[in-house]
């Protein structure tokens, strides 16, 4: 088959949970293998420091799981601190994904042009075969959940770890499926957030 998709039966681990039933033209890939290829995977800022009013802005894993995150409440660090992480600096389209305590999925707005990440926060920047939404939408999916979940290591401060995430199965559909399935999963959660207002 093709060579850039490498087999995932190659990846042995009997702890894998099924990523659900997909379509036989989709493609199963790793995470590592659909983002932009100059721009691996990875953590950010380890030590942020104390908040810097006029400093670098960054995101904390607390943040995750705002659609948009909301630049206003973001701490601050150090222009110096932030320099020696250039490899997690944001651009807008970045998928973000908490990997300490909570898997919670946020996209970058151009909001966050330039801003950090903490080390509890991964960068995850999309390459020509995947939008950010889809992989959002796909790292939010109870599949893909339960198979982070199933990787977590410790108690008190349960994570998975960013080989992890390079790791994880990822179903790849043609570009227009993808932006026509999150199309229609978007309407129906602004559908859900009206109701659930409606209620509150």
């Amino acid at each position: 088959g093709d060579r850039s998709w490498p087999s995932y039966l190659s990846y042995r681990d009997s702890r894998i949970p099924s990523v659900g039933e997909y379509p036989s033209h989709w493609k199963l890939a790793f995470l590592d293998k659909v983002v932009d290829p100059a721009r691996r995977i990875t953590y950010g800022i380890v030590q942020p420091g104390p908040h810097v009013v006029d400093g670098v802005p960054y995101v904390h894993q607390r943040f995750l799981g705002d659609d948009p995150i909301d630049h206003a409440v973001l701490m601050r660090t150090a222009p110096d601190i932030a320099a020696r992480y250039p490899r997690s600096r944001l651009r807008e389209g970045d998928v973000l994904l908490g990997i300490i305590r909570n898997l919670r999925v946020s996209i970058a707005t151009a909001t966050l042009e330039g801003a950090n990440i903490t080390r509890g926060v991964v960068r995850i920047r999309p390459g020509d075969r995947v939008t950010g939404r889809w992989v959002m939408r796909c790292l939010q999916s109870p599949y893909i959940q339960a198979w982070m979940r199933a990787r977590y290591l410790g108690i008190n401060m349960p994570q998975i770890n960013v080989e992890h995430v390079r790791g994880m199965p990822v179903p790849v559909p043609a570009i227009e499926e993808q932006l026509e399935i999150v199309r229609i999963v978007d309407h129906w959660f602004t559908v859900l957030d009206d109701v659930e207002r409606r209620i509150a």
